[in-house]
């Protein structure tokens, strides 16, 4: 390729980014009217639980919305209900809280996510303060890439606002959580929000025990990444990561033999502290381990489906919860050295129709298995622990077999209440398939594949 025909090329690539910025300016328009904008009306009668309430999803100045809202947007954009209102919080922020940067974005001269990340980031400020912060950065932001733009909005904060910011680093300390997610090919990931030394001190203990199992055999022809991995594997077993460490720093008491004699304590009170350990003990790894590791391996519930009709040949998918799925190998290999419990298959056709209003245990967990993830569109929310709601209403004095696999969807409480109120309508033609109306009359079908829009 010449040089012309590159630069054709990268000009064209220069004009497609800037009407993608065009594009994301306008959504974020759009979504702050629609947000302010959309109320629904219920009828006089409706009980206190089911009206529509104003929910704050912006900082200070930003105006309250609809708590249906997210619902609605979320089907419009294909995504979660909690990415649609989070799109929204940041949209709202932009436009009341910083009309220096919102100005900015809708004259294109700077990236509209960009400039929302900046505005996130001052989320907890007052709003005059806020403003100052995004005019300062909005000055500086397009010499530094994206990670160098947030370090740059944190720094500004602390200089408008050292206490606020002193205060806002104590609610995060209060936010510090672990979770595991994002299933992909038989491996999750681990996201974890810790204070700074906490952070170092697992960094540290993780590159230990890596460099400990390079020395074993499994350890051989492994990535560093890999073995890094596989230490925080090993953590999450604290007996097991207990006995790496002693393997490497006091190998004489995992070997079995006798420790060295007591030595007599010295005259000194101050000096027994300072002695060696007679086995060469290293602090927090003194001791031997004379429990099996197995029964100190913490206790943990996962559910795995497999279809019945593979289990003779051990092949295709098996399913986890709140996971996603693996091939039967990879599914052996991980459950090799686990104790497992075998629960009988669920014969979904032959399941009876029942009576009473709450569905008994065994039908309970045959919707779950229909419904793996909330019957709602796009939700991502994993049905185990969700209320089933009738999708036709149960009347006490109606037929009997009104709680049935047809007439069952795993629904959160904001779902129901709505779908109570009638705002949205729901309708289950078979079992395992939902067509739902929004407010605004747009059709959504929800099937256990997933959701697929009708108009």
């Amino acid at each position: 390729m010449n040089t012309a025909s590159a630069k054709h090329l990268a000009d064209q690539l220069r004009s497609i980014r800037m009407a993608k910025r065009r594009t994301e300016a306008e959504e974020l328009r759009l979504v702050t009217q629609l947000a302010v904008g959309y109320h629904l009306e219920a009828e006089t009668d409706t009980h206190d639980a089911l009206y529509e309430q104003d929910m704050q999803v912006g900082g200070e100045g930003c105006p309250l919305i609809s708590e249906w809202f997210g619902l609605e947007l979320a089907g419009l954009l294909g995504c979660t209900t909690r990415q649609a209102v989070s799109l929204v919080g940041r949209a709202l922020n932009l436009r009341y809280r910083h009309p220096t940067l919102w100005t900015a974005v809708q004259q294109l001269k700077v990236d509209p996510h960009r400039a929302a990340a900046a505005a996130g980031r001052c989320e907890s400020l007052p709003s005059p303060v806020a403003e100052r912060v995004g005019a300062r950065w909005l000055k500086l932001q397009h010499r530094l890439s994206w990670t160098a733009s947030m370090n740059l909005v944190d720094r500004l904060i602390i200089e408008e606002a050292p206490h606020l910011a002193a205060e806002e680093e104590r609610r995060a300390l209060a936010a510090r959580h672990v979770s595991v997610h994002a299933y992909r090919d038989g491996s999750m990931q681990v996201s974890a929000q810790l204070d700074v030394l906490d952070a170092k001190y697992l960094d540290a203990a993780v590159e230990q025990l890596s460099d400990i199992l390079a020395g074993h055999p499994e350890g051989a022809g492994v990535t560093k990444a890999e073995l890094r991995a596989k230490a925080l594997g090993a953590l999450a077993h604290p007996a097991y990561a207990l006995a790496l460490q002693q393997q490497a720093a006091q190998p004489v008491l995992l070997d079995g033999a006798a420790p060295a004699t007591t030595i007599p304590l010295a005259a000194d009170p101050d000096g027994e502290r300072h002695r060696p350990h007679p086995a060469g003990c290293a602090g927090h790894i003194c001791g031997a381990i004379t429990v099996p590791l197995e029964a100190l391996r913490p206790r943990t519930e996962v559910f795995v489906h497999i279809p019945a009709a593979s289990l003779t040949g051990l092949t295709g998918a098996a399913r986890v919860e709140r996971a996603g799925t693996l091939t039967h190998q990879t599914l052996g290999l991980l459950l090799a050295d686990r104790q497992v419990v075998v629960r009988p298959v669920i014969d979904v056709p032959e399941l009876p129709d029942e009576d009473h209003y709450r569905p008994s245990a065994k039908l309970r967990e045959a919707v779950i298995q229909i419904f793996p993830t909330e019957a709602f569109p796009y939700s991502q929310t994993p049905s185990r622990g969700l209320e089933q709601d009738h999708t036709t209403a149960y009347r006490l004095t109606g037929d009997g077999g009104q709680t049935r696999v047809g007439n069952l969807a795993p629904l959160r409480t904001r779902v129901h209440r709505v779908k109570t109120a009638g705002h949205w309508q729901a309708e289950q033609p078979t079992p395992g398939c939902l067509i739902w109306r929004s407010p605004l009359g747009y059709r959504y079908r929800v099937t256990p594949h997933g959701t697929y829009p009708l108009n």
